[in-house]
Formats: structure tokens, sequence, C-alpha cells
């Protein structure tokens, strides 16, 4: 059996890519696992992070500098949510997999769209609703627009606010019912 040390190996994304990337980053294990069995080549598991990062490069369209990008917004995103609750959020719960997958997509949409929101317009009567029910959630969401004008230039649309807003009232909530 070969082993393979790579001084300069470390994955230094690696956290972020089985947090946010999860179904990528088995598919790079799987990839090792199949380079062990069939060649008896046994690499770290930083390599199955590095392969995952390809992945997501390809899902993504672009470069892996856009995954980096990507992967740092959602960490500031989640951060900010983490600090403004002073929570800690379970990173293996429903509502924070579905908060991480619509930042990705947000992402995207945020990278494709050069700073003009696509989301069609909700009747001021549901954002309202919305912006009632939780206040909390709603400051963080705007909270978050203005970070991601700051760092991005991009001008999150009502719509937009009020979609964070229900995922941060979703995971703050779970977080709430858990004490």
């Amino acid at each position: 059996m070969l082993h393979f040390n790579f001084k300069s190996g470390k994955n230094k994304f690696l956290w972020e890519i089985k947090e946010y990337y999860p179904k990528e980053y088995q598919y790079g294990l799987w990839a090792l696992k199949m380079l062990d069995n069939q060649f008896h080549l046994e690499f770290p598991e930083d390599e199955a992070g590095f392969i995952a990062t390809h992945i997501i490069s390809g899902e993504l369209g672009n470069d892996i500098s856009d995954f980096k990008k990507s992967a740092e917004f959602i960490k500031s995103v989640t951060k900010i949510v983490r600090f403004y609750f002073n929570i800690n959020l379970d990173y293996n719960s429903l509502s924070y997999n579905r908060f991480v997958v619509h930042l990705k997509f947000f992402w995207k949409s945020m990278m494709y769209t050069k700073g003009h929101s696509r989301l069609e317009n909700l009747s001021q009567e549901i954002l309202n609703v919305i912006k009632n029910s939780d206040v909390e959630a709603y400051k963080c969401a705007l909270k978050i627009k203005r970070f991601i004008k700051e760092k991005y230039n991009y001008d999150l649309s009502n719509e937009e606010v009020m979609y964070l807003a229900i995922h941060i009232n979703k995971i703050t909530e779970d977080e709430r019912n858990k004490k």
C-alpha cells in the first residue's frame, strides 16, 4: 500500500467544504476510496476536499477562486447571524442546511445578476407580515443587507431580505426550542 504525504497539501477550506457542500465532499471521499481499492493508493482526507472543490467549481461554472469566495460569503453571513443572536448554530440541523442552500443559490444569483435582483415583487402585505412576525430576524437580515452592499456592492431587494429573514427565523427558532 502506498501512502502519499503532501507538505503543502493542507486544505484550508476543508471545514467549509464539509459543512457547506457535504454532497460534493462525499463524492471526494468516494473517489479516494476507489483509488485505494483499485490502485492501493491512500491519500489524506484533505484530498477529498480538493476533489470536492473541483466538483463545486464545475457546478458554479467558474474557477476555484469563485468557490473560495462563495465559502467566505456563507461563512460571513452565518457569522453575522451567530453574533447577532449570540447563539451557536446546529450545523447538522435541517433548518441550518436549508439556510446554507439558500445562501449558495443566493451567491450564484448575486454573482450573475451583477447587482440587480431577479426576484419578483411580493405584495407589500406579505412583506409586512414577514417583517412583523419576527422583528429581530428582520433586523438581522437588514444587517446582512448592509454587509453585502459594503462588501459586494449588491443591493438586496425587499424580497431577498424577507427570504433571509424567513431562514434566520427558522434557524433561531430551532436554537431557542433546544433550550
